[in-house]
């Protein structure tokens, strides 16, 4: 049997308010082993947010943003994975994928990945807080923020 097909829950944790130039994500951990979602190193940790801060020009390129959004970092159980998205165009989020390498660095995948059924869990929430927080008369900036996926096992 392909251990693969197999949908076993994952741990899923925030890592805290990630505040990177003048922009603000959501940090989460995602892990394979269900008890380790905030087992990440610190050298890990901060390659993750180097990257972060390295992909915003491209964010700040595309423009019309909120200068926020929500980061994954998802040790998978053969790769480590930083999944980095953001608000643009009021209702559209934009998205980059990129994988630990054996220098200790993230780099963007090639491959045109957008999640797996875990990362898709917070998706799933963000998309929820940002209509119920953004797309409402009264956008509040400070409301979707606070709104974090409560740590868990999905």
């Amino acid at each position: 049997m392909d251990l693969d097909r197999l949908y076993r829950p994952r741990s899923i944790a925030s890592l805290g308010l990630w505040r990177i130039r003048n922009w603000s994500f959501k940090a989460y951990g995602v892990h394979h082993d269900p008890r380790a979602a905030r087992m990440f190193t610190a050298q890990r940790l901060e390659a993750a947010r180097i990257h972060a801060g390295a992909q915003l020009e491209l964010a700040e390129m595309l423009g019309d943003h909120d200068a926020t959004g929500y980061l994954i970092l998802h040790q998978a159980t053969d790769e480590l994975w930083h999944l980095q998205h953001w608000w643009t165009q009021a209702n559209m989020v934009a998205g980059i994928t990129s994988i630990f390498t054996n220098e200790n660095v993230f780099e963007r995948c090639s491959e045109p990945y957008i999640a797996c059924v875990w990362e898709m869990m917070i998706m799933a929430h963000e998309r929820a807080a940002w209509i119920e927080t953004m797309l409402g008369p009264n956008p509040d900036v400070k409301n979707y923020l606070a709104k974090q996926l409560p740590d868990g096992l999905y």
